[in-house]
């Protein structure tokens, strides 16, 4: 070994040749130990995990699941997103309703010897881990210190989630429904108070179908300002012809005065049992009649978009089917997934090997090392010895 220099890697194979002996007979005693206190003291735990996906038709019992069937709906309110699904699962397997749920229906507080109930369920939710793949699946693990309670856990968790999920969407349902009832009750007693206030309005002011009047009465002007023209024409040539004091003139005036009236009584609207509208009250009661229509058109379309989604609402909260589809069962695992015995073993060993190496390294060095240095450094460190 180097008198002055510090220590190459030869140095310490030199050590680790003289130590041969007691670091081997180290190794197998403490790998034997470790072993066997690894395998008496620290309980086996099998891991069996469910795989599941959620069903197409899974509609979380949101508003959003009525909508989805209503294709002109903007912004994408046709449903839930995955990984909102996704999140719900965790938040059902991972509340604590759930896992002290587990906690009675497989008393493991008696099986892991849980000081208190607090204890008792947050060890339960270490139990369990949950994670999402690349394909959108939805993996349930669960660790327990049997096979068949690992197998059975995991499956009371997927039947767990289905549940929660069912009685979610029915509650969220039944809001909807109770909702979508309220706002059809509403549209109905407006459509009625419209439809009343329509017809009272056509009754009074003698407007049945506005749009259809309306062409009706200025067809009839032009027909009438048309004749009343020809009339006129013929007045003239009648005056012209036979003179004012003829017979045929004052039948032509007579005729002129008749359309004349015509017109008159069509523009003031002098006949109420007429169909046609007065000319000057055209654009005051066609503007009414459409502003009442218009009320019950409203109505109309809001109670044919209302109704399907109420019916609908009364079907999902009646509705019981399954919302998870399970693509793996969990099944009671062969293996053991922990303790790893061999590599905790070999961890455990490597480590004391490793630390009782470098106390031989020490006491070499500085127990029998000639440099000066490191002398000094021994001496330094002992000489409180020397003072007392």
């Amino acid at each position: 070994m180097a008198e002055n220099k510090g220590l190459d890697i030869l140095d310490y194979l030199v050590i680790v040749v003289k130590w041969k002996k007691l670091l081997l007979t180290m190794a197998i005693s403490i790998a034997v130990v470790s072993y066997l206190a690894i395998f008496i003291f620290v309980p086996n735990e099998f891991a069996a995990s469910a795989t599941i996906v959620p069903s197409e038709d899974n509609s979380l019992g949101g508003l959003s699941a009525l909508m989805k069937n209503v294709s002109s709906l903007p912004l994408g309110l046709g449903g839930a997103k995955k990984t909102t699904e996704m999140d719900l699962y965790t938040t059902i397997v991972m509340s604590r309703s759930t896992c002290e749920g587990l906690l009675d229906e497989f008393r493991l507080d008696t099986l892991y010897h849980f000081e208190n109930r607090e204890e008792a369920w947050k060890g339960v939710r270490k139990m369990v881990t949950v994670d999402v793949t690349a394909e959108n699946a939805y993996v349930i693990e669960v660790r327990a210190r049997s096979p068949q309670l690992a197998a059975d856990m995991t499956n009371t968790l997927v039947r767990r989630i289905n549940e929660k999920i069912i009685e979610l969407n029915v509650g969220k349902s039944k809001e909807n429904r109770l909702f979508l009832e309220q706002r059809s009750v509403e549209i109905r007693d407006h459509l009625k108070k419209a439809e009343d206030s329509l017809k009272w309005y056509q009754s009074t002011q003698g407007v049945i179908e506005a749009k259809e009047q309306v062409k009706a009465t200025l067809s009839a002007l032009i027909d009438l300002e048309s004749q009343l023209a020809v009339k006129e024409v013929e007045l003239a040539l009648v005056k012209k012809v036979y003179g004012e004091e003829s017979p045929q003139f004052a039948n032509a005036q007579v005729s002129v005065r008749e359309f004349t009236s015509k017109l008159d009584g069509l523009k003031k609207g002098k006949d109420p049992t007429a169909l046609l509208l007065a000319i000057d009250k055209i654009p005051v009661k066609a503007l009414n009649y459409f502003r009442l229509f218009r009320e019950v058109e409203i109505s109309n379309k809001l109670l044919e978009f209302i109704i399907p989604l109420y019916e609908q609402a009364k079907f999902e909260e009646k509705k019981q089917t399954p919302i998870l589809q399970v693509i793996d069962e969990a099944v009671p695992p062969i293996k053991r997934a922990y303790p790893k015995r061999v590599l905790m073993t070999a961890i455990i060993t490597g480590s004391t090997i490793m630390v009782t190496l470098v106390c031989l390294i020490g006491i070499e060095v500085f127990g029998r090392s000639t440099n000066p240095r490191i002398v000094f450094i021994r001496q330094e460190l002992f000489r409180f010895r020397e003072r007392r």
